[in-house]
């Protein structure tokens, strides 16, 4: 924000790597993140202008029209496959026609506003999601007017050969379910899309304004090789479109605005040749929101803060010149801020009269922890004319001294007002496991007075994809970082930095003490890598160690040694894990996650949530061991975020440092590939081997050391029939993990998966009920359930 600019410069910082955060994507690059939301919040924007949208409509390509068979006849030993550009050229021409019979020659309608984005599919062919808006009223919408422009049913063969034949070619779906069980379509033995439909004698409108299409049972069939399919397996459809486009088409009837929430974000060959991925008319001006002095400012590494500082304040931003505007435009007083775009065009700088089309505005979203930003936010969807910031917080003649004071004022907060407008706003955008998370925030963090009553409005919103979801199998809503702002900066010479000095709060001798008891227990393979590690770190070379080593071989042990040794001598060890039930065995342990501000949500070029200057960089920066626990559990792209985020924040001040891994730090990486590797969604055998560290680019400057020994089988307390046991149990498990173990196959499965488990190693139902097993685990539990290291040493593992 400006105002840390100016108060960077204060401090004496003139660089701007020296502030701020790194971004690395803005929303302006194409399929991005951020691309791909700004333009869904366009289309809700939309939505909250003309309604929902009337008609869903999904056009996918056609390899086989003659537009791309006459192209491929004249290219000897080609295929349509071997071709995506021919394809994408046609589709896009295809796409253009569309579009036109549907906004200008106006096909179902007039039409008010249209969005359509283009989805490239995992099997091959690009499609096209449409949204249109028509001219009409909710009284002309009946069971009628939709048979006359959705067909969900077989035509006559005889008296409409041609629509039959495209019926037949694009738009039945199946078979699938008993008939064909391993049809892409199916999940846990259903059809994910729900076909068969059922017959259904004419259109019916549900009390949800969902229409429930007309499918008789007529006797008319589709025969799709061996199987005939009747009305109940016909993807609605538009005869019209489907004979002049001679493609899959598919029409339907929404009237709600889910199918923005849920519409989907050759892709190369389409960005090859620069065709928009989305389009929407009419136009959408984002606002931006800000406080007064605390715009965004965006600077690379390079650039001088003074010039930036400088350049900033002679250029307005949108909201700044609706300030401005207001004082030269008599007419523009009768606006909101939101309302602007429909009259004024921002070019150059600056508002002006707009002298055709319109656009309309959408503010930026503001959470309801961001505190006065929030409240200016509220006040800027009622306020007209203001010409200062001032004025915006001025109610009846008086002017409050905050944003929040005004808000109470004009009456925005009586009766939970603010929290009310809030949820209905975000549900104009967000999905229900959004709201609900919004929901709960209110309920932590705001002043709500009567919740039954904001449940009670409320509930409806935050629950409409229940019932989607039970029929996936449930999903658990994502959990977001909150936007909180961040604290003005301010001199803190002489203050000594929290994170630091609790990374400090140790008792030094007992440390070393503890040390050097634990130095003279370590075996041979411990003793090298333990020599290794405190080498590097008194030497401050930098240096990635992976430490591999099967469960019981002593790497927790190990590490804690490590540990101990370097924080006696006043260094600072940070102990990070990819879980939290690992991270709970390390001193001082934390989830990587929760110590590095590492995204929930990865991707190839994130990073850190770490903004330069603050307390939690200056730690980094005096961090001399990084050990990483269960390191084989996190995606690859976790260390490299935090690689990116090191090099950013070490290298600003130790530039030779900014080209080594971690910005020169000396990184401890732990665990045993034989466990568990990194979760991708929906991801197959190779695309989670290709999300573990051993792919990552980090990889090849890694120092691998192995343990061997196994120190829980060789314990010398333990009863020699019983350490023989452990012992075969324990290579049994290594012989498993290592892939030396016969498998078989189940249900003719293609590939031998299962094993067979030695019944030595079940313990039966009848000898071990869980009553028995929490006994034996958890013995004397009530005297000791108070004890963390009790607690940390056992655990129940369910599948």
């Amino acid at each position: 924000m400006l105002n840390n600019l100016c108060d960077a410069v204060n401090k004496g910082d003139y660089i701007g790597a020296a502030v701020g955060k790194r971004v690395i994507l803005p929303a302006s690059f194409t399929g991005c993140l951020r691309y791909m939301q700004q333009n869904y919040q366009d289309a809700m924007a939309i939505c909250r202008w003309f309604g929902n949208p009337h008609l869903f409509i999904t056009f996918t390509a056609n390899p086989k029209w003659p537009e791309i068979k006459y192209m491929l006849d004249n290219i000897e030993g080609q295929k349509a496959k071997d071709r995506l550009d021919i394809i994408t050229r046609v589709f896009k021409m295809k796409l253009k026609q569309l579009m036109h019979r549907l906004t200008k020659e106006h096909y179902f309608g007039t039409d008010v506003a249209d969005v359509y984005t283009i989805e490239f599919q995992k099997r091959g062919l690009l499609h096209a999601h449409i949204l249109l808006w028509l001219k009409k009223d909710e009284t002309d919408i009946s069971p009628k007017y939709i048979d006359n422009i959705i067909h969900a049913e077989i035509p006559d063969k005889d008296r409409e050969p041609a629509l039959y034949e495209v019926v037949s070619r694009y738009m039945v779906h199946g078979p699938c379910g008993i008939t064909n069980p391993k049809c892409s379509c199916m999940i846990n033995n259903a059809c994910s899309k729900k076909f068969p439909k059922p017959f259904n004698e004419e259109t019916i409108i549900d009390s949800n304004k969902y229409p429930v299409y007309r499918r008789r049972e007529n006797a008319r069939y589709i025969k799709k090789g061996e199987h005939l399919l009747d009305n109940r397996h016909i993807v609605p459809y538009n005869p019209g479109l489907l004979l002049m486009f001679d493609a899959h088409i598919n029409v339907e009837w929404c009237n709600t605005a889910r199918a923005i929430k849920y519409l989907s974000a050759y892709e190369a060959a389409w960005r090859i040749f620069e065709f928009e991925i989305h389009k929407r008319n009419p136009a959408i001006t984002r606002l931006p929101v800000h406080l007064e002095g605390e715009q965004a400012v965006v600077l690379k590494d390079k650039d001088n803060i003074k010039v930036v500082i400088e350049r900033a304040n002679e250029n307005e931003t949108m909201l700044m010149g609706w300030l401005t505007a207001n004082t030269i435009y008599p007419e523009a007083r009768t606006l909101t801020y939101g309302q602007f775009p429909t009259k004024f065009v921002w070019t150059d700088g600056c508002w002006t009269r707009r002298n055709k089309g319109m656009s309309i505005g959408r503010m930026a979203f503001v959470h309801p922890t961001a505190g006065e930003r929030y409240y200016l936010r509220q006040l800027l969807n009622y306020v007209k004319g203001a010409r200062t910031f001032e004025e915006i917080r001025t109610a009846e003649g008086h002017t409050y001294k905050s944003y929040k004071e005004a808000c109470s004022a004009m009456g925005l907060l009586n009766n939970d007002k603010e929290w009310h407008n809030a949820l209905q706003e975000a549900n104009q955008w967000a999905m229900p496991s959004q709201l609900r998370e919004l929901f709960v925030t209110m309920l932590l963090f705001c002043e709500v007075t009567d919740v039954v009553t904001l449940w009670n409005n409320s509930y409806v919103m935050i629950s409409n994809d229940i019932e989607r979801k039970k029929r996936k199998l449930f999903g658990h809503p994502g959990l977001d970082i909150k936007d909180m702002p961040l604290p003005q900066f301010e001199d803190v010479n002489g203050l000594e930095n929290k994170l630091i000095r609790d990374e400090r709060m140790y008792d030094r001798k007992q440390l070393a003490y503890d040390s050097s008891q634990k130095m003279q227990q370590l075996n041979k393979d411990q003793r090298v890598l333990y020599d290794k590690v405190i080498e590097v770190v008194n030497n401050n070379s930098g240096q990635v160690i992976f430490l591999y080593g099967h469960g019981g071989t002593g790497k927790t042990f190990l590490y804690s040694t490590i540990s101990a040794k370097i924080k006696a001598e006043g260094k600072i060890v940070l102990n990070v894990a990819s879980s939290g039930i690992a991270a709970l065995l390390l001193p001082g342990g934390r989830t990587d996650h929760s110590r590095f501000e590492i995204p929930i949500e990865l991707f190839d070029n994130s990073t850190c949530n770490i903004s330069q200057n603050t307390q939690l960089t200056e730690l980094l920066r005096e961090t001399s061991l990084i050990i990483w626990d269960e390191a084989p559990m996190d995606h690859k792209y976790a260390f490299e975020t935090l690689d990116r985020t090191m090099k950013d924040i070490i290298g600003l001040r130790v530039k030779e440092e900014k080209s080594k891994l971690f910005g020169g730090k000396v990184i401890l990486l732990e665990g045993d590939f034989r466990q568990v590797f990194p979760i991708v969604s929906k991801g197959a055998r190779q695309d989670i081997v290709q999300a573990s560290i051993n792919r990552s680019y980090i990889w090849n400057d890694c120092r691998v050391y192995t343990l061997s020994k196994s120190m829980r089988v060789s314990e010398s307390n333990i009863d020699p029939q019983k350490q023989e046991r452990n012992c075969a149990f324990n290579n049994w498990l290594l012989a498993m993990g290592d892939g030396r173990l016969e498998a078989k196959t189940e249900d003719n499965e293609t590939e031998a998966t299962w094993i067979k488990i030695p019944s030595e190693y079940i313990g039966s139902s009848g000898a071990l009920d869980n009553a028995t097993a929490v006994r034996q685990i958890y013995p004397d539990f009530d005297n000791m359930c108070y004890d963390p290291e009790y607690l940390k040493q056992r655990a129940i593992l369910t599948p």
